[in-house]
C-alpha cells in the first residue's frame, strides 16, 4: 500500500450522505459511518479516520429533501502530537547527515595527507 502522509491525506476531505449514514473520502481512502457517527468499514489507512464523528446540525437521513444532496462540514483535527513527532524525526535526520557528513570529510582529509 502507498505510504501516504498526514498532510497529504488532509488535503481535501469529502462528506458524502448515504441512505445508512455518512461517508469520508481523503487521500488515506475512505471510511464508511453509521447516521450515529460510528465508524465502520474503512478502505485505506484507518489512523486517518476518527473512530468517531459528530455533525452539528445533521439532516434526517431518511428525508427525501437529503437525496443527491451535498453537505459541507466543517471538521477540526488536533495534529500537534504528529507534528511534533515529525520535527523530532527531521530533527534526528539532520543530526545524522552532519555526523556522516563529517566523517566523510574526516575519511577524505586522511587519504590526501
Amino acid at each position: 500500500m502507498k505510504h501516504v502522509t498526514l498532510k497529504e491525506a488532509n488535503k481535501s476531505l469529502r462528506i458524502i450522505v448515504i441512505e445508512t449514514g455518512y461517508e469520508l473520502h481523503s487521500g488515506a481512502g475512505f471510511a464508511e459511518y453509521d447516521a450515529f457517527g460510528n465508524r465502520g468499514k474503512v478502505n485505506g489507512f484507518p489512523e486517518f479516520f476518527p473512530e468517531r464523528i459528530a455533525i452539528d446540525g445533521a439532516v434526517n437521513l431518511s428525508t427525501p429533501l437529503c437525496e443527491g444532496k451535498e453537505l459541507v462540514i466543517k471538521l477540526s483535527l488536533d495534529t500537534t502530537p504528529c507534528l511534533e513527532q515529525i520535527e523530532a524525526i527531521k530533527k534526528a535526520v539532520q543530526e545524522a547527515a552532519g555526523r556522516n557528513y563529517r566523517k566523510l570529510v574526516r575519511s577524505l582529509n586522511k587519504r590526501l595527507i
